[in-house]
This record gives structure tokens, C-alpha cells and sequence, in this order.
């Protein structure tokens, strides 16, 4: 049995932040703080996960409402959210949503779409629904940050998962450690999806295995072209598509930060 990635009791949940959070580029934070600088309204973190860019931009000052639609991964941002101290508290709040049918009924200047949230849009209309809450959510000067996956314009050139590669945490302080392996991937150039099956395992000290278990994500890719005119028949305009966080324009084929802002037409 594969269950569904950051489904209900799923270990991708459970584990996103001493695996995920891990692999995370360094500088990301740091990019997303530099873009909340002078941010007059509160934050809009849409997939915030279990809040670890929702805290970073927290803890630099900002109000923050983060946005999941799974609730395993949000009892882990409310964990950390009660742990946290009284300042970053009151700055940050956490609203279970599917992000294409969000309506807060306010608008933000800043959005932020980290981690290929945008590529767990499978269909069109989702896609579609999701470009139009963010851009009622957004205000008038509002900037939002969209991070994409494996965008490329030749399907071809896309970056194979390494099969069978496994990662082992280990975990101090604890009689238990976790490993994660990509166990094999489907692609449908068709559809442009990608579907992967993941293997957790927990293990004891030695190194057996105590428990284990198979999820599936599916990811969906985007080509630069076909972004940069989604973008544009959903009323955004492009201000920058960079290639990674040290905010360098993107020249090769690969993954994707577009910032964009309202062009105040749809």
C-alpha cells in the first residue's frame, strides 16, 4: 500500500522537518526575508508546511498567516507554534485551506508559494483557481513569489531522480533514526507529471528497520513559457524569474522563483 504525501498520518508529514527542512537551500530564508523587508501588511505563506518559513519571516519581525491544506503538517507548525516565544506568538497565525478556494477577504503585499507548492497543482483548473485566489489576495502594490520545480523548456532535459539513493538522519538524543529513499519515478510527458514513490523507514540504532512505509507524490512541471503566460492570462506581470535564492536572473533550464506583481487587468 503507497499512501499520499503529507496525508493524514503520513511520515513525510511527521518527518518534513529533520529531512525537508535539512535539504532546504541556506539562503532561502534569508531571500525571504529580504523581500519582507518594508512590508506594510501581514505575510501570506501559502503551503506553509509545518511553518518553517512562516517562523524565519516571524522572527524577523513580520506578522505571518500561513496556509496548508493538510493538517498533519500544520499540528507540527502549531507544536512549534506553542514552543515559540511570546513575540513570535502574536505574529504568527495558521489557517487550514485549500489554497485554491482561499478567501481571507483582505489583500497583502507580500505572498509567498515556497517549496513547489506550485507543482502539487495537478490540473489546469487548479492551476487556474490557485493564480486567481493569489491575485485577489494581493494588493495593489503587492509582489507574490512563486518557487517552481524542474521547469524546462525541453521535457527531455529534466533532471532524473536518483533512484534507490538513500538518506539516513540520525537522530541524537533519541533511540531511533529515519531514513528516506526515492524508490523509483513514472513520468508522463503527456501530462507533465512526474509520480514518485518514497520509502520511509525507522530504524533503531543498529540500523534495522522498525517500521516502514511507501508514499506517493505526484508533481507536476512548467516549462518557462508556458508559466510566464500563465502568469499573464491570470493579470501578472513578471518583474523577475530567477534560477535559485542568491537572486541571480535564471539562464539555463531548471527550477524557478518568479516574482511578479498585479497588472491590474485579467
Amino acid at each position: 500500500m503507497t499512501e499520499r504525501y503529507y496525508g493524514q498520518g503520513s511520515f513525510s508529514a511527521a518527518l518534513y522537518d529533520l529531512i525537508d527542512g535539512v535539504l532546504c537551500p541556506e539562503n532561502e530564508a534569508a531571500f525571504y526575508r529580504a523581500l519582507a523587508i518594508g512590508t506594510a501588511t501581514p505575510i501570506l505563506d501559502l503551503g506553509a508546511g509545518t511553518g518553517r518559513l512562516t517562523f524565519a519571516l516571524a522572527e524577523a519581525g513580520h506578522d505571518v498567516i500561513g496556509v496548508d491544506l493538510s493538517p498533519d503538517m500544520l499540528s507540527v507548525a502549531r507544536r512549534k507554534l506553542d514552543a515559540a516565544d511570546e513575540a513570535v506568538k502574536g505574529r504568527v497565525s495558521f489557517i487550514q485551506s485549500d489554497i485554491c478556494e482561499l478567501d481571507l477577504g483582505r489583500r497583502f503585499d507580500l505572498a509567498i508559494t515556497p517549496y513547489r507548492t506550485f507543482n502539487f497543482l495537478l490540473r489546469d483548473k487548479d492551476r487556474s483557481r490557485f493564480l486567481q485566489a493569489l491575485y485577489r489576495h494581493l494588493s495593489e502594490s503587492g509582489r507574490a513569489v512563486i518557487d517552481t520545480w524542474g521547469a524546462s523548456d525541453d521535457s527531455s532535459r529534466l533532471r532524473p531522480v536518483v533512484q534507490n539513493r538513500r538518506m539516513v538522519v540520525k537522530l541524537e538524543g533519541s533511540p531511533f533514526n529515519v531514513a528516506r529513499t526515492f524508490k523509483s519515478d513514472r513520468t508522463d510527458l503527456e501530462r507533465q507529471i512526474t509520480d514518485f514513490t518514497v520509502s520511509y523507514e525507522i530504524l533503531d540504532k543498529e540500523d534495522r528497520v522498525l517500521k516502514s512505509k511507501d508514499e506517493s507524490l505526484e508533481l507536476r512541471w512548467c516549462s518557462p513559457d508556458e508559466m510566464r503566460a500563465l502568469l499573464m492570462d491570470h493579470g501578472f506581470h513578471v518583474l523577475a524569474e530567477l534560477g535559485g535564492f542568491d537572486a541571480v536572473p535564471a539562464t539555463t533550464p531548471g527550477d524557478r522563483l518568479w516574482i511578479v506583481e498585479r497588472t491590474g487587468r485579467r
